[in-house]
């Protein structure tokens, strides 16, 4: 099967990702009896969004494909991993 413009289908994919870790993250606080499977569902449907969004992104690259998308599918994982990573030393910075 051909997805055509895998660039495109990137960048949706991290999209949806991203949008899928924070809703299971908002949910995950306040976590109340009966939804723990539902955050798990999501962050698993999450996880998957992201690591097809990076395969569709690579398989752009490594197809040379013309649209500039495939790297933005990337790079919002990119920013997506540092920003998780970082989060802890600026909340630490500002809180002393």
């Amino acid at each position: 099967m051909d997805f055509g413009h895998r660039g495109l289908w990137s960048t949706m994919l991290s999209i949806l990702g991203v949008i899928l870790l924070y809703m299971a993250f908002t949910i995950s606080t306040g976590i109340h009896v009966g939804e723990g499977m539902v955050v798990g569902i999501l962050y698993l449907a999450a996880v998957v969004s992201l690591l097809s969004a990076v395969a569709f992104g690579v398989k752009g690259v490594l197809e040379r494909e013309e649209s500039f998308l495939k790297y933005v599918g990337i790079v919002i994982i990119i920013v997506l991993i540092v920003t998780i990573t970082i989060w802890p030393f600026i909340l630490n910075f500002f809180t002393y």
